[in-house]
């Protein structure tokens, strides 16, 4: 989607609001532990938290092991599968919370209904504001309310025009599902990150990988425009590394190693 029409709260926020932006982490583990205990206190669903605080907790876990998903770009999309069984648990907090009662305590009584209509009234305000920001209602802003024919879709996928053979390798983050489409090896560099740090060793090998598997004469290619920065930036970086990309086709470019006579890479490639 165009970024242009995505809504950053970000934006809006005071710096110092935004810097606690990343702590909000907590508050997913908060809603774990408080589903349990007020499951286990009333003796209702307990079994039925404890399987979904567990799901949540293996996929968070999963994630964040080093040694399971290195090389990986982290992506809040990894989260989607666990979305709907959180929003379950903070759903039944609320409902929890909205059917409680205190006797015999008229302060706390009148503590309790307070907080039960502030509830209510930031629910009112705040699901109708997030429909407006979310994804799909500002497609429909941009676009219209139309249905699109995913077979057209099909028909456009994947983008690579070019023939390749299934020892060809193509250096991609982005596009490897298309290489694999095609038949052909996608090489996925690591320690590109945000910023490439020339001195960091998983770099340092994989570049040396590369070269080793160019030597072997194996054709490597990478994609004119590959969707990502981090991508395109790694790109300039080959070039300082003995690299040079020369124009290959409408897509893509050849790395290949700088000689005597080939020092300089095509403008077409960067």
């Amino acid at each position: 989607m165009d970024d242009s029409i995505v809504f950053d709260i970000t934006k809006i926020l005071p710096n110092d609001i935004n810097l606690l932006l990343p702590y909000l982490g907590i508050f997913t583990f908060m809603v774990l532990g408080l589903s349990l205990l007020i499951s286990f206190k009333n003796k209702s669903d307990f079994e039925k938290c404890v399987v979904y605080c567990v799901l949540i907790l293996s996929l968070i876990l999963f994630y964040s092991l080093n040694f399971i998903v290195v090389g990986r770009q982290g992506s809040p999309r990894d989260m989607l599968p666990i979305f709907p069984i959180f929003y379950m648990l903070l759903s039944y907090l609320i409902v929890s919370f909205l059917s409680s009662s205190i006797k015999n305590a008229t302060n706390k009584r009148l503590i309790l209904k307070s907080s039960k209509i502030f509830l209510i009234m930031i629910l009112i305000i705040f699901i109708p504001i997030s429909f407006y920001f979310a994804d799909y209602s500002q497609i429909i802003k941009k676009d219209g309310f139309v249905f699109k024919d995913p077979n057209t879709y099909a028909l456009n996928y994947p983008h690579i025009s070019d023939s390749f053979d299934e020892k060809d390798i193509v250096v991609t983050i982005f596009k490897w599902d298309q290489v694999i489409f095609h038949g052909s090896i996608p090489f996925t560099p690591i320690g590109i990150e945000t910023q490439i740090n020339p001195d960091n060793p998983e770099y340092i090998k994989m570049v040396g990988t590369l070269k080793d598997i160019i030597l072997e004469g194996n054709p490597v290619y990478v994609f004119k425009e590959p969707g990502l920065p981090e991508e395109k930036n790694f790109h300039h970086e080959l070039v300082q590394n003995d690299f040079v990309l020369k124009n290959y086709s409408s897509t893509f470019c050849k790395i290949e190693l700088q000689t005597e006579t080939m020092k300089k890479s095509d403008i077409e490639c960067l």
